[in-house]
This record gives structure tokens, C-alpha cells and sequence, in this order.
């Protein structure tokens, strides 16, 4: 079509033991070649190589990599979380450990006895944990979109159970050594005299805790953050107008062989016959093909010339989407003629050729003037063509990206076999499939309906992938809030059996039920508002990585993050309130004679 033509990629097989860097500087000397030797049309354009496997996993990278980080964020948080209850768990087994140092145990050896047992206890749990993902790979191959091809990439293979234990392994060995280490580090003489340093050493050892659930919380933080503006964003996706009317509306592609189908005439007779059969048949209000459906990501475009001006430099420039469609295709898919006509039975291979554009077309070429009357040339066919109508815009792609600028020729002027079929029902359009196979099978009985879908389900499969991100990423906050409410109650749990004596005499000294469920209460929630306090300067900042992925939100949405310090502090309170009526209701002459 002409060295304009620069939206092609090439895919090279490079030399043995030549590089891409190598390849990339050979490419830059015969892009500086074809600048001197074509300045007209080469001047500026240069060559990017990568490998191919990057090129094809480039869209997917940041959500791969969100992903990743979040994965870490939630191990990292279900370390912190067993830290925190086996610090707690340590202290009733401090006299266990005072009589093993004092018959001579070191501090090493007691250290390496307790991570025996978190390691013993992680590599359980991973390999539940590799059970449980087999179970989830399954359903997450039936939620991914058809592009990811999970069916085939998704599973499980030696390299990944090997990274599996290692990771379990590692996970014992970090959320184990807090504990260990501290606990190994008493004094077994006052321990086993019960002294004044027990006290001393609990309350060091509460404070270790509260940090170990600060931090806990400031990661939640990150993680509902992002989760929070995923799911406003996706809400919003689902809310967009796409120009259709999706309600009712049957589709399938058809593709008609060339060996039964090689002339247009040909396959123009077998469209027309086809959609004549729906139009009869009951319960079908109307019928259409279109070579290009939207929202299911397909489009062939190429360059745009208006007649008496000058031909753009570049294609790039001018570029538009072509399209066939049949008379009643706008009609079919709710899709509004604003000005002009649809195309009718005027409008054959022998007629006048003639077009109709979408209204973003209209404003980009012809602002401010009527198109109708106006004649353009694309690279398509090459016919100049003559303007007869104007339709509303509708997106190609997904729903968050914009219209662009398209044309639509009548299908008898440029009759492909390739062709989706919209069939509109008065009623439920899922019902019609049957019918469909019945009418297609009355011309062709080998020919199969490939891609049956309602408009509905159509519409829903583009925004397939954000979905699947946004589900994922959910389900990981849900699990951190419940990590955080079992840490947070864990160290309430902890503090009111250390503090029993202590509630029984307030409880003797008149202190009410509500006095006692605040100072427990107060317990929980202060290191969750200090790990609130740090997440949030934290969460605003790497919300930035998300900004690509989002739609109609900003980055820094005051609803998600005024609505995650609201969430966590409840959870937060909830998690505290079981321990908190526990000890308002202590009985003070039990818990005074208590050990």
C-alpha cells in the first residue's frame, strides 16, 4: 500500500549467538539507510526489537507485577500475624524453657528447638496450601479471560513445588525467630522464682506485639487501598454508556470457506438468503451482519483522504475503522442515525458507492460542515465514496477506551465471508440460539456458528480481565482483614490473661462492665490506629503503580481511603470486643486467687 504503511511488526529469528542489543544497533543503521534514501516517508521512524515474548506479555506486565507484590504483601502479612501469636503462645511456656536452659540448654539450642517447630508447622501448611491451589487453579482457568490461555500456561510443575517449600521453609524460619529469640532470652531464675521481671518482660513483650500488629495493619492498609480502588473503578467501567443497546441482541460469527464461497457474489446471496430466514422467522424483530462487532476487540483500520484536500503525510495521521454492515445493522444494535439515511436496498455492488461515518469521524474531518454530500477515499478498496449518513459513536474495545473515528460501507459494495451476525428477539435472545443453528444448517449444513454469544455476555467478556485483577486483588484484602482480626485479637486475648489479676481488682473496686471494655477495647485499637497512621502516607504513594489500570477515579479516590481507616478500625474493635466482655465479666474472688 505504499512506504506509509508503518503500523506492521516484523518477527525476526535472530543468528546463533547474536544479541538483541546487537540486532537492535544493526536495525538503527538501515532505519538511518531508509532516512536518507526516503526522507519523505521515513524520516523520524526508527526500529524498537525486543523479544517476542516480551512484545506479547507487554500489556500484561503491570498487572502481573501488582499481583506479585500483593502475593508478598499478604505472606508477609500472615508472618507477622504467626509471630505474633506464637510470641503470644511463648509465654506459657516460659517455665518450659527456664528448666531447659537451667539444666543446661544454650540460647542457640532452644532458638533451633522452636523454629523446628514454626518450620514444622509452615511446611504443613504449605503443602495445604498446595492443595488448596489446585483446587483454586481450576476455578481460576474457568475465570480468566480466553487471551490468558490459562488452560494450557496454569499449573503446577516441579519448579514451582520446589519454590513452594523453599518459600514455606522461609516463611517458619521468619515468623518463628521473634519469638524464639525473645523467649530465649529470659532469665530462667526469674522466671522459675515468679519475680517482679516476669511483669517487666510482659510488658516488653506487649509492646513487641502492638508493633508486630501495627505493621500488620499499615500493609492492610496498602492492600484495601488497592483493593478499594480496583472495585470503584471496575463499578465505574460497568456504568458506561458503549452506544448500544445490548438488551435482546444474539451474535455469532459465521466464516464461509473459500472452496464452497470463492466469489463475492457468493457469498453476498448466502448473507442476504440467511438474514431474509431470520426476518421471517418468530419471535426475531430484526437481523444484520457487520464484518466487525464491537466490544470484542477486532478492527481493521487504515488511512482517510477527503476529497480535495491534501493526502495526509502519514496514514497515521488519517487513521479510521472500516466496516461492512448490512441495511438494519444501526437499527439491530440500538446504534442512533443522527443525520442522513441507513443504507437499503439502494445500495448494491453496481450503485453509487457510498458510506456512513460515526459521529466522531464527523467532528474530526469535518468541523463545523455537514458530511453528508462529502466524498473520501481510504485505503480499503480505494473507491471514492460518497457520505449518506452519520451514526452515533460506539466503543470498539474495551468500554474505558474512547471511540475513534470509523466508517461503514454497505456489505452488497464490499461482500466479505468473514461476518458477525446480530440477530435482535422480542424476547430472551439466548433462546434463539437453537433457531440460529436451525437457519444456518438450512443453507449450509456444515457450517458451524462459531462465538455465540449474547450482547450482553459480549459487552461483559471485555471487561473480563480488569474483573479477574479486581477479583483477585479483593479476595487477597478480605483474607488480610481476617489475618488482621486474628492478630488483633490474638494480643487482646494475650493481654487480658496477663492482666487478670489486675481486672479482678477493678472490678472489686467498683470499676462498671463499660470501664473495662474500654481499657481492653483501648488495648486493641490503639495499634491499629498507629498502623493506620503509617500505611495511608504509604498507600498514597504506591497508588501511582495503579493509575493505568484505573478508570474514571483518581489515583488518590478520598472515598477509598477515608472509607480503609473506617473498615480496619472496625475490625480492629470487633476483633477486641470478645476478649474485652470476657474480662468485664471476671469474677474478682477467682480471679484474685488465681495463680
Amino acid at each position: 500500500m505504499g512506504r506509509t504503511q508503518h503500523q506492521y511488526g516484523v518477527v525476526a529469528r535472530l543468528k546463533p549467538a547474536i544479541s538483541v542489543e546487537q540486532a537492535q544497533s544493526d536495525m538503527n543503521t538501515i532505519a538511518r539507510r531508509l532516512e536518507q534514501q526516503y526522507p519523505s516517508t521515513n524520516t523520524g521512524w526508527g526500529v524498537k526489537v525486543q523479544p517476542l515474548r516480551d512484545a506479547l506479555a507487554e500489556d500484561l506486565r503491570t498487572p502481573a507485577m501488582v499481583m506479585s507484590a500483593v502475593v508478598g504483601f499478604v505472606l508477609l502479612l500472615a508472618c507477622i500475624n504467626v509471630s505474633g501469636l506464637l510470641l503470644a503462645r511463648s509465654f506459657g511456656r516460659a517455665k518450659e524453657i527456664a528448666i531447659r536452659a537451667s539444666l543446661g540448654a544454650g540460647r542457640g539450642r532452644i532458638v533451633r528447638e522452636m523454629l523446628t517447630e514454626t518450620v514444622l508447622l509452615s511446611v504443613s501448611g504449605g503443602a495445604v496450601g498446595i492443595l488448596l491451589a489446585l483446587w483454586l487453579m481450576d476455578i481460576l482457568r474457568k475465570a480468566a479471560p480466553q487471551e490468558f490461555a490459562l488452560d494450557s500456561t496454569l499449573h503446577l510443575n516441579p519448579a514451582v513445588l520446589i519454590f513452594t517449600l523453599l518459600v514455606s521453609l522461609l516463611t517458619g524460619i521468619v515468623s518463628g525467630l521473634v519469638p524464639a529469640w525473645a523467649s530465649s532470652g529470659a532469665e530462667p531464675n526469674s522466671i522459675l522464682k515468679n519475680d517482679g521481671n516476669v511483669w517487666s518482660r510482659a510488658r516488653s513483650r506487649n509492646r513487641l506485639m502492638s508493633c508486630l500488629v501495627a505493621g500488620e495493619v499499615a500493609l492492610s492498609v496498602i492492600l484495601l487501598a488497592g483493593a478499594g480502588l480496583l472495585v470503584k473503578s471496575f463499578i465505574a467501567a460497568l456504568h458506561i454508556e458503549t452506544g448500544l443497546r445490548v438488551d435482546h441482541v444474539l451474535t455469532f460469527e459465521l466464516d464461509l470457506p473459500r472452496a464452497k464461497y470463492s466469489s463475492g457474489a457468493q457469498t453476498a446471496a448466502f448473507y442476504r438468503d440467511l438474514l431474509d430466514r431470520f426476518k421471517n422467522s418468530a419471535g426475531i424483530e430484526s437481523a444484520a451482519a457487520v464484518s466487525t462487532l464491537p466490544m470484542t476487540g477486532g478492527m481493521s483500520a487504515g488511512g482517510f483522504q477527503v476529497e480535495g484536500r491534501p493526502k495526509a503525510a502519514d496514514w497515521v495521521d488519517t487513521m479510521v475503522q472500516y466496516n461492512e454492515s448490512t441495511p438494519g445493522y444501526f437499527r439491530t444494535v440500538g446504534i442512533p442515525v443522527l443525520r442522513g439515511r441507513d443504507f437499503d436496498e439502494r445500495d448494491r455492488e453496481a450503485s453509487l458507492p457510498v458510506a456512513i461515518v460515526n459521529d466522531t469521524l464527523a467532528r474530526q474531518f469535518f468541523p463545523g460542515e455537514d458530511p453528508i454530500g462529502q466524498r473520501y477515499k481510504d485505503a480499503y478498496d480505494g473507491k471514492w465514496r460518497t457520505i449518506v449518513g452519520v451514526v452515533a459513536s460506539v466503543k470498539n474495545q474495551q468500554p474505558m477506551n474512547p471511540p475513534i473515528p470509523g466508517v461503514y460501507a454497505p456489505y452488497a459494495q464490499s461482500p466479505g465471508r468473514w461476518m458477525w451476525i446480530t440477530v435482535r428477539a422480542r424476547g430472551d435472545a439466548a433462546q434463539l440460539t437453537d433457531t440460529a443453528r436451525t437457519a444456518v444448517g438450512s443453507l449450509d449444513h456444515d457450517l458451524p456458528l462459531l462465538k455465540v454469544r449474547t450482547m450482553s455476555e459480549v459487552v461483559s467478556d471485555s471487561l473480563s480481565a480488569p474483573r479477574l485483577l479486581m477479583q483477585c486483588l479483593a479476595g487477597f484484602a478480605i483474607f488480610a482483614l481476617l489475618l488482621d482480626a486474628i492478630g488483633i485479637y490474638g494480643i487482646v486475648e494475650y493481654s487480658v490473661r496477663q492482666r487478670k489479676h489486675e481486672m479482678g481488682i477493678r472490678v472489686a473496686l467498683g470499676a462498671s462492665y463499660s470501664n473495662v471494655v474500654t481499657l481492653v477495647l483501648r488495648r486493641g485499637t490503639l495499634p491499629a490506629a498507629v498502623g493506620v497512621l503509617l500505611g495511608l502516607p504509604v498507600a498514597l504513594a504506591a497508588s501511582g503503580v495503579l493509575r493505568t489500570l484505573l478508570y474514571g477515579i483518581s489515583p488518590r479516590d478520598l472515598t477509598v481511603f477515608a472509607g480503609v481507616p473506617v473498615i480496619l478500625l472496625i475490625i480492629a474493635l470487633g476483633a477486641s470486643f470478645l476478649p474485652a466482655r470476657r474480662a468485664a465479666k471476671v469474677d474478682p474472688i477467682i480471679a484474685l486467687r488465681c495463680e
